[in-house]
């Protein structure tokens, strides 16, 4: 496995400003990409997880381009508890929500969240 958990290569866009200028991408580059499996050797399978390449708009593109025999592997969490998570995370921190101006009041709007969220912005 990568040792850089979630790299999320694939979903970052050099077009959009808001991924140039985030850390929520660690590796910008295919020859970055390229070096996280540099240590590979006789595995039979090699891999990383980037659960952001399931919101993205651009990964599986991204990925066909480059890696076109990938094999990949989803795995979906139970729906009760990743809103109990997505709860949690919000919940967890209420100066940062009130400082990226969520307002949460209701085990409504946390399912809503929990429906609709996505860690990164892949617009």
């Amino acid at each position: 496995m990568s040792p850089v958990k979630e790299p999320e290569f694939f979903a970052f866009d050099t077009a959009n400003p808001k991924h140039r200028s985030s850390n929520s991408f660690p590796i910008k580059s295919m020859e970055a990409y390229r070096y996280l499996f540099s240590g590979a050797s006789n595995e039979k399978t090699i891999g990383e997880v980037s659960p952001a390449y399931f919101y993205s708009r651009r990964a599986a593109t991204a990925i066909l381009a480059h890696i076109p025999d990938a094999k990949l592997i989803i795995s979906l969490r139970n729906p009760i508890d990743r809103t109990a998570s997505v709860y949690s995370m919000l919940s967890g921190s209420a100066r940062e929500n009130a400082r990226s101006g969520r307002r949460y009041k209701t085990i409504r709007s946390w399912f809503a969240a929990a429906c609709t969220m996505s860690t990164l912005d892949t617009t």
